[in-house]
């Protein structure tokens, strides 16, 4: 299944970044992969199911591929295949009370969703929010590379 997101590996955890097109995602990838992330796909990779986990992996006509507006197509290594850990919804305005417990259905798997307020602090707030999750579920430890 082709999903309509941005995929890449973060500090050992397999991230999804959905949103409306032109709210900051491509670009809020890219600081992250400036900063050691790996990328997966740009505005659209594969979901499969193994072994009752989410795995992504770049699109065959996109692989290494990234839009950047303005600027055209740029060619970039990328990884690839990845755990989904976690699903990012990009947003210009966060719902509090859509914060705690919320999950997204993907091909029979719960995933955790967190919002992710889109501004320039955007990367700034990625990196914490990361330590914060790792530390509160411990799941870098268990992120597998593929």
């Amino acid at each position: 299944m082709i999903i309509q997101a941005n995929g890449f590996r973060y500090k050992g955890l397999g991230i999804l970044l959905m949103g409306p097109p032109g709210i900051g995602k491509t670009g809020l990838m890219l600081e992250a992969i400036q900063n050691g992330a790996e990328l997966i796909g740009d505005d659209g990779v594969f979901l499969s199911s193994l072994e009752n986990q989410i795995m992504m992996a770049p699109v065959p006509a996109t692989k290494g591929l990234v839009e950047l507006r303005g600027l055209g197509i740029i060619q970039m290594e990328c990884c690839g295949l990845a755990k989904v850990d976690l699903i990012l919804s990009a947003v210009k305005k966060v719902d509090v009370l859509a914060q705690e417990n919320c999950y997204q259905q993907l091909l029979d798997q719960r995933i955790p969703v967190h919002q992710m307020l889109m501004d320039p602090y955007s990367f700034v707030r990625l990196t914490y929010f990361l330590e914060q999750y790792d530390h509160e579920h411990g799941l870098s430890h268990l992120a597998q590379k593929y």
